[in-house]
């Protein structure tokens, strides 16, 4: 595996942890102000992109819709 794709893969995994704390934390929001902020965060993200992390659906994306859906 090249450095390239090494590097890559560390960035998609570290942002894979962030969506997933993101995703364990948005239930938990009670303030309005709190869970727009997070909402915000996500759709900034999304606004160029069709998934959250790389260029295919994974468990990124199931868990943050499975925290929204729950809201």
């Amino acid at each position: 595996m090249s450095d390239a794709a090494r590097s890559n893969l560390t960035e998609l995994c570290f942002q894979t942890a962030a969506y997933f704390a993101l995703a364990k934390n948005l239930p938990t929001l009670t303030a309005v102000p709190d869970i727009l902020a997070a909402l915000d965060s996500l759709d900034n993200h999304l606004a160029y992109r069709t998934f959250l992390v790389g260029h295919d659906i994974t468990a990124a994306d199931f868990i943050i819709w499975g925290s929204i859906k729950g809201i």
